[in-house]
């Protein structure tokens, strides 16, 4: 198309569609980068456009060599039509430093489509961490209608709870009433606990399938756990602690 035709503003929204198609081949140094160029564009940090109806957010990579007018991204939202392209160069005229709404606006949607959680700390997106589960050899519990979780001991016959309305720990028989429920462990800290909550310390997260190891958070510093298949109470948790929750 012959841009005698068209106005500058249209010319421009062809050439940056033109260079922003996603990629899905492309892998680290598919594009030679330089050293940037005096744009004022900073590798990593967020950049904003906007042309007439047309508006982008992109996370900047660098420039590419032999392209003079071109950069390059790691992500790019295209606001206008919400899709998501990646790995790829476009046009670097006109961008500006995105605010922090549309900065979010393109987290917001890496980490929905996406495997990678934003860090705030490196500038960078990461590999979302793995969820660490409770294995099957210990067995999580709930009726539905106690909340927190029970857990159970004595090969499987006896289930420690809390009763929330009596304010008190009970065991209980492990009948069809109680239903097994997968759950993962979450880092946390002890003092952040409500009272019935189960909790793995810290120190024991390479032990996991050791029943000892958990607890259930009684108030203040006091905790139950299960010893020599009764019930003990202890009153010097670790600070430092995985929160038990269910698996939705």
């Amino acid at each position: 198309i012959s841009c005698a035709l068209l106005d500058t503003n249209m010319c421009k929204i062809l050439h940056f569609a033109c260079c922003s198609v996603s990629r899905n081949d492309n892998k680290d140094g598919y594009f030679k980068l330089i050293k940037p160029k005096n744009l004022g564009l900073i590798p990593n940090e967020f950049y904003y456009l906007k042309i007439d109806n047309y508006s982008w957010v992109i996370q900047f990579k660098g420039f590419v060599e032999n392209e003079r007018d071109s950069i390059s991204y790691y992500y790019m939202l295209k606001i206008h039509d919400n899709t998501l392209n990646y790995d790829f160069s476009c046009n670097n005229n006109g961008w500006v430093k995105a605010t922090p709404a549309q900065k979010q606006l393109l987290i917001d949607k890496v980490e929905g489509e996406t495997d990678k959680v934003w860090n705030e700390d490196t500038k960078m997106f990461e590999d979302k961490p793995k969820d660490i589960l409770v294995p099957e050899s210990i067995n999580i519990y709930t009726d539905n209608s106690l909340d927190p979780l029970g857990i159970s001991f004595n090969n499987d016959r006896q289930i420690l709870a809390f009763r929330e309305e009596f304010s008190i720990y009970e065991v209980f028989p492990n009948t069809i009433l109680w239903k097994k429920i997968d759950c993962k462990l979450v880092p946390t800290l002890f003092s952040d606990l409500k009272v019935g909550d189960i909790f793995l310390n810290n120190s024991d997260w390479n032990n996991l399938d050791n029943l000892i190891n958990y607890g259930m958070c009684l108030g203040g510093r006091k905790f139950a756990h299960i010893y020599n298949n009764g019930v003990r109470i202890d009153d010097n948790p670790e600070e430092n602690v995985y929160k038990v929750i269910p698996i939705k």
